[in-house]
C-alpha cells in the first residue's frame, strides 16, 4: 500500500472573503442605482433643484459690487460709512 501525502490545499481565506464582500457591495450599489433611477422626483431634487437654487440666488444677489481684491472692497466699505 502506497501512502500519499495529498492534503487539500488551503485557500487564501482573506481573498475568498474579500471577493464575497466585494460582490455583495457591487450588488447593493447596483440595486441602489436602479432604485434611484426609477424615481423621477428623486432625480429632480438631486440634480435640477440645486441648480435652480444656485441660479435663483445668483440672480438675486448679483447686483452687489464686489471686487476680487479684499483691500479695495474694504476701502469701498469705509467710503460708504462716511
Amino acid at each position: 500500500m502506497v501512502e500519499t501525502n495529498d492534503k487539500p490545499k488551503k485557500q487564501n481565506t482573506f481573498a475568498v472573503e474579500f471577493g464575497l464582500i466585494f460582490k455583495r457591495v457591487c450588488a447593493y450599489i447596483n440595486v441602489a442605482l436602479k432604485d434611484f433611477s426609477r424615481s423621477p422626483l428623486t432625480i429632480f431634487f438631486t440634480i435640477a433643484y440645486p441648480i435652480i437654487l444656485i441660479l435663483l440666488f445668483g440672480a438675486i444677489f448679483s447686483n452687489e459690487n464686489l471686487s476680487s481684491d479684499p483691500y479695495i472692497y474694504k476701502v469701498e466699505l469705509m467710503k460708504g460709512m462716511k
